[in-house]
Parts: C-alpha cells; sequence; structure tokens
C-alpha cells in the first residue's frame, strides 16, 4: 500500500483532480478519513474511562494531549497499572495488537491524506516523510476501499 521510494517519478501532474480522479477513488479517500475520525472519537473515549475521568471532564482532557501515540501509551499504561493486567495476559496482549493495527491504520490514513497525487493514471501519490525521505501511496479506489474494509474486518491472533 504504501513504500519507501529513492527515485521520483516524473510525469504530468493533474490540473483538476475531480476531473482526473474517479468518483470512486474520491468516495473511498473520503471514506478513509472519515472512518479514522470515528476510530479515534472512539480512543478519545477509551482513554477517559481507563482514566477514569469524569464525563464532563473527557472533552478538556482529550483535547489537551497532542498526539495519539501518547494517548496509545496513556491507555497501555492504565490497562496495566489501573486494571492489573498482568504482561503475559492473553487479554492484555490482543488489547496492545488492536492499539498496535490502530496506530498503523492512522500511518496508512496520514500518507493518505498528505499526499500528492503524482500519476492519476495509476493511482499513485507521494509524501514527503521527515528528513526528506518520500514515500509512494497506491491511491486507486481498490486499495483504498480495502483499506478502509480492514480497518472493520481486525481481528487479534
Amino acid at each position: 500500500m504504501k513504500r519507501r521510494i529513492t527515485k521520483r517519478r516524473r510525469g504530468p501532474r493533474p490540473f483538476d483532480i475531480r476531473k482526473e480522479l474517479s468518483k470512486e477513488q474520491l468516495a473511498a479517500l473520503g471514506a478513509v478519513a472519515l472512518a479514522w475520525n470515528d476510530v479515534e472519537a472512539m480512543i478519545d473515549v477509551l482513554l477517559c474511562v481507563v482514566s477514569g475521568l469524569h464525563y464532563r471532564m473527557w472533552r478538556e482532557f482529550t483535547t489537551r494531549i497532542n498526539g495519539i501515540d501518547g494517548k496509545f501509551a496513556l491507555i497501555k499504561a492504565a490497562m496495566r497499572d489501573r486494571f492489573g493486567f498482568r504482561e503475559d495476559s492473553k487479554m492484555l496482549r490482543d488489547f496492545d495488537s488492536t492499539l498496535d493495527v490502530a496506530a498503523q491504520y492512522r500511518k496508512y490514513r496520514d500518507t493518505i491524506i498528505h499526499s500528492r497525487i503524482i500519476d492519476t493514471a495509476q493511482g499513485i501519490g507521494e509524501m514527503t516523510i521527515r528528513r526528506d525521505r518520500l514515500e509512494e501511496i497506491l491511491l486507486t479506489a481498490g486499495a483504498l476501499n480495502n483499506l478502509y474494509d480492514k480497518l472493520f474486518d481486525y481481528e487479534p491472533n
């Protein structure tokens, strides 16, 4: 779905995204973005529940934590410390695995949403990551719909 690249593609850049991408691609891009918004909202709820906060504090609390990685770390710590799950428990392993999959989905989502279309014919975009590292991402309707479907089809090992 995404890969690191060392040589940039050259070719005509799209002038009008709505004309050069299919309606199915545009719909799939929107679905991936909106699905992540719902996942992130549920992560915020989970964080507040495991932290034992009164519900009136939830929005104040979650909007002051900068970044999803910090929220994941706090959730994992609460599961271990507040609820006493042992490191070797299957429940904690499954929980950690689920959060890891959510983190991976977030990375794909970020790459998709922040990419530039560079090859409309093949459905490829690129995104510059830190320190001038480039990644290509597949933006075909099939790939985007597959990612969306995987989000709702996850089962821990």
